[in-house]
């Protein structure tokens, strides 16, 4: 039986691949942050993230996982999801909905609800997953390791604020990390 992967050894097996890939992981990151960069418009926005960004965030996640199981990503990657797009935006839609409802009862319940969505993103660009499927998927797969998803995030804020302390630049790859470890524990459990 294969040992269950935690929060520290997620950081580990992403640290060597975020210096392999880094490069092109810049240039994705930066692409993905140029789109976006219209669902901060008011209203507008709005549907924009909901119809453009999710995916992208999606694909972003895409690229990721392949970096994790050690290929090289391509630009068009960021685009993954836009392949599955109906299903990528209900996904994100009824995510994002599941997350508020559970914020609106007290916070705690939505910390929960994000942490059992996670791997929401991954199943539909991963496994071309229906929405609702992969958020059933999402929520079993994550039974047991709500408390790692929780710690590669808390770990994930010492890694930011260690980047932020080297000059500002380190928080760039930081932040990179703390995704490549959130996709190594999906590509663990999957």
């Amino acid at each position: 039986m294969k040992n269950k992967q935690g929060a520290w050894e997620s950081y580990k097996l992403s640290w060597g691949n975020l210096w392999k890939y880094f490069w092109i992981l810049l240039l994705i990151s930066f692409i993905n942050l140029l789109l976006t960069i219209p669902g901060n418009i008011p209203y507008a926005g709005l549907v924009y993230g909901i119809l453009i960004c999710g995916p992208l965030a999606y694909g972003l996640n895409y690229v990721k996982l392949k970096i994790i199981k050690g290929t090289k990503p391509k630009i068009n990657d960021l685009f993954e999801a836009f392949k599955n797009y109906g299903d990528a935006v209900i996904a994100y839609l009824l995510s994002a909905l599941i997350v508020i409802g559970g914020l609106i009862l007290l916070i705690i319940p939505g910390i929960i609800f994000a942490l059992k969505l996670s791997f929401v993103s991954y199943l539909i660009v991963d496994k071309k997953m229906k929405a609702v499927p992969a958020i059933k998927k999402s929520w079993n797969m994550t039974k047991g390791y709500t408390w790692t998803i929780f710690l590669i995030y808390l770990q994930g804020i010492f890694v930011v604020l260690a980047g932020l302390i080297c000059l500002v630049v380190g928080v760039i790859p930081a932040i990179m990390l703390v995704g490549l470890a959130h996709a190594s524990l999906y590509n663990s459990i999957k």
